[in-house]
């Protein structure tokens, strides 16, 4: 195996036990001194040393993450946002005043079957209903007339219906 000299004692040791402390490639012996007379500085130098070390920390983490959000500002700033694939806004269909609800086709369908209509002409006199509807309101919408038309057209055809 390679062997080097230690920076600090000057003994050749192979290149696996070498480390660097500041930039100097030392054996173990020479870091484990160093490490424990780093310690025994840190002790001594008391509260004002390390209150001092903390700031300066802190002041240094904070220049790094305004740095790197500059950055990433800079990075992401001309991108737009991105749009999913496959995701489709959905847009409320218009409802008009006069169609028919739940409630109201299951309220007709109890009256006709009341006045003596089977449940399969009840059935299909609402749906021709609702088709009529559909059918008056492209009519109307190809002849260019104002939506309040349309709406009082459907609405009364609704109410010859409640009366019938």
């Amino acid at each position: 195996m390679a062997e080097k000299e230690c920076d600090g004692c000057g003994e050749k040791t192979e290149r696996k036990h070498l480390g660097k402390i500041r930039g100097k490639q030392l054996c173990k012996r020479c870091r484990k001194e160093k490490r424990l007379d780093h310690r025994k500085e840190t002790m001594t130098q008391g509260r004002e040393f390390r209150e001092k070390v903390r700031i300066q920390s802190k002041e240094a983490k904070k220049g790094y993450e305004k740095h790197i959000a500059r950055r990433y500002r800079k990075k992401n700033e001309s991108q737009e946002a991105p749009v999913p694939k496959g995701s489709k806004v959905l847009t409320k269909k218009p409802r008009y005043q006069s169609y028919l609800t739940l409630q109201e086709k299951q309220v007709l369908f109890g009256m006709l079957v009341k006045r003596g209509s089977s449940a399969k002409d009840a059935k299909e006199r609402i749906q021709n209903l609702i088709e009529q509807q559909k059918e008056i309101r492209e009519d109307l919408k190809e002849k260019n007339k104002s939506e309040d038309e349309i709406k009082q057209k459907q609405q009364a055809l609704l109410e010859e219906l409640w009366r019938d």
